[in-house]
């Protein structure tokens, strides 16, 4: 009988434990928790054998809907507003464009294949989004069955920098129409964890994951990235110094920044969402743009964190973001998207310009940006022992600009040759696919190479040419999402006597609680 209680007490403390442990999971710095997200992913094996993953990437350009099984499967939901409102100013895209009226946008959405149709009621696109979703998974499944997708009831939609420039208030309006919305047995997360926002050091994190998981130079890597409203870096940091080097500079941006000063557009302060949240109403917004994550809270599965990111080798990894607010508290450079915004500011997309004032005028304003400046002094002042940075995005990409004569591990500097001869004929040129390229927007292109890393024959500088790789993948920072997902533990389900069992066979890291610990050891012995 006394063993009998014994074993109940014991349960109810495992059970009270776990969900302590659950709850108490460290937070992502700069972002918000993705620990629940445990509970949507048994392991990895499970996706090999027709279980599959939904996840929606809700960037700047469009929706992605993407079903995780034994392959990736994804298509972009694309949202505009109609020309008309485009030339009146109204250029959001994807979710965040459902901040505008019907009147305002009148919006269109469609994906590559299909030709663009109205959308009368923005409370309707969370089911064009999920029946979308749905036929996606179909495709990929072979099957109608949802029953096979994991979190099928909660549904995960991330937004990244479109919606990093939107105001709060429109922040909320966009997720009210999106979150905990049913369609086609499909239901999106509820508001939080798995439905809003991310800050841009979160998405640096993921695109550092995700290039670990599935990036063609995976080992000890460094990682740039553009879009179309953001741009991203993450520096692996191997030595004491190199961390104490990185917070130098993080401390440098919060004795500078103002996040007061911080605009959209239209007046309004631009938000800010990481947790972290130091320093006041001036400078709680910092890790939004620049943090340091220590290599205890990088998770991912054993092979990829020996492996790949080989924390043994790095003591954590510096994440910066960069948001294009066109001159807004300094901050000007950002994603392709933004620069193109400032160069129509000031009158560089057309041919009463040159471009060699222009050129000049970008520089500057990239000199006086107070994150970009020092994260290029940063750079240069610096002797990482970091052997590879991919730029692993197409804006990110020199030869993909479009230009000719732009190859090889000096294509950046073979871009701004190329521009300065072809631009100046013209300021107003287009070019590369379907002429979405413009010279502001390929010089920012260059610059992104040319302000951190020297040319491979200048023989000065502590970063060269050498160190770079191009590989432009479509794994997308959702892979690393998902890889961190699926890693944080996935026992957390168990009743409590299953746990009790299970305790031998659980992969304790050195992220996990102490009592869980202590409870493996006490009746199992040390490990």
């Amino acid at each position: 009988q006394d063993r009998r209680i014994l074993s109940i007490m014991l349960s109810a403390i495992l059970t009270l434990a776990f969900v302590g442990f659950a709850c108490s999971t460290p937070r992502p710095r700069g972002g918000k928790s993705t620990s629940r997200l445990a509970s949507l992913i048994q392991d990895k094996q499970e996706l090999a054998q027709g279980v599959h993953m939904l996840f929606v990437d809700a960037g700047s350009s469009g929706s992605k809907v993407v079903a995780f099984g034994q392959k990736e499967t994804g298509v972009k939901l694309l949202t505009q507003c109609t020309d008309d409102h485009v030339k009146n100013g109204r250029t959001n895209k994807g979710v965040a464009s459902l901040a505008y009226t019907k009147d305002e946008c009148a919006w269109r959405i469609g994906t590559k294949s299909d030709e663009l149709k109205p959308l009368d009621d923005p409370h309707k696109y969370a089911e064009e989004l999920l029946q979308l979703l749905f036929n996606t998974y179909k495709g990929a499944s072979g099957s109608g069955d949802v029953t096979k997708v994991k979190n099928g009831r909660a549904v995960p939609i991330l937004g990244t920098a479109g919606m990093r420039l939107l105001s709060k208030a429109d922040n909320q309006k966009v997720w009210d129409y999106l979150c905990g919305k049913s369609h086609a047995n499909l239901t999106i997360a509820q508001a939080g964890d798995r439905c809003g926002t991310i800050p841009g050091t979160t998405e640096a994190y993921y695109e550092y994951l995700a290039n670990a998981v599935a990036g063609k130079s995976k080992e000890l890597t460094g990682t740039f990235t553009i879009g179309g409203a953001s741009a991203q870096i993450a520096i692996p940091l191997k030595t004491h110094d190199d961390v104490t080097a990185f917070n130098n500079l993080r401390s440098k941006i919060v004795s500078k920044i103002d996040c007061t000063k911080l605009q959209l557009p239209n007046g309004e302060q631009v938000p800010y969402f990481n947790t972290i949240l130091k320093g006041g109403p001036k400078k709680e917004c910092v890790d939004d743009y620049i943090t340091f994550r220590p290599k205890e809270e990088i998770v991912a599965s054993d092979n990829v964190e020996q492996n790949n990111i080989q924390s043994d080798q790095i003591e954590g990894v510096g994440l910066i973001s960069f948001l294009g607010l066109r001159g807004s508290g300094t901050f000007l450079a950002g994603g392709v998207n933004e620069i193109d915004h400032w160069a129509e500011k000031a009158h560089c997309n057309t041919k009463e310009t040159t471009f060699d004032q222009c050129a000049t005028n970008l520089q500057a304003a990239l000199d006086q940006d107070i994150l970009f400046s020092g994260v290029r002094e940063y750079f240069q002042s610096n002797a990482l022992d970091i052997k590879n940075f991919s730029y692993n995005t197409y804006a990110a990409f020199p030869k993909a600009m479009g230009m000719k004569h732009v190859h090889g591990s000096d294509m950046a500097w073979d871009l701004k040759r190329e521009l300065a001869t072809e631009c100046s004929k013209d300021n107003s040129l287009r070019f590369g696919y379907k002429g979405q390229n413009s010279c502001m927007k390929a010089l920012f292109t260059s610059l992104f190479v040319t302000s951190f890393f020297d040319k491979r024959s200048s023989g000065g500088g502590h970063h060269d040419s050498k160190d770079l790789t191009y590989e432009p993948q479509h794994a997308g920072w959702g892979n690393g999402f998902i890889e961190e997902a699926a890693v944080r533990d996935p026992d957390r389900r168990l009743s409590a006597p299953a746990l009790i069992n299970s305790l031998p066979s659980i992969h304790l890291s050195r992220r996990s609680s102490s009592f869980l610990d202590g409870a493996r050891i006490h009746h199992h012995g040390s490990v």
